[in-house]
């Protein structure tokens, strides 16, 4: 077996959660700034952390997962939007 440095285990993923839980009342926070209604931004707040847990490189600093967070919050976001836009 060859062991590359910097390459995560495969049951790795398990450690980004916990930061990303604890990262759970700021993203609620910016969906609120993102949408009016509390409905509306708990729905985004749920996906983008939803997404985020799926998807989220591991070993970044909380710094990092905070922008990767917004990032995908600010893609949900527009999907969104867009697909509300076409609905009209």
């Amino acid at each position: 077996m060859t062991v590359v440095p910097g390459t995560p285990s495969p049951n790795s993923q398990e450690d980004v959660n916990p930061r990303i839980d604890d990262l759970i009342p700021w993203v609620h926070r910016m969906a609120g700034r993102f949408v009016r209604s509390d409905r509306e931004a708990g729905a985004l707040a749920d996906r983008t952390i939803i997404e985020a847990k799926l998807q989220l490189p591991l070993g970044q600093t909380s710094q990092a997962l905070r922008l990767q967070l917004f990032r995908l919050m600010l893609k949900n976001f527009a999907a969104h939007s867009s697909t509300e836009r076409n609905r009209s």
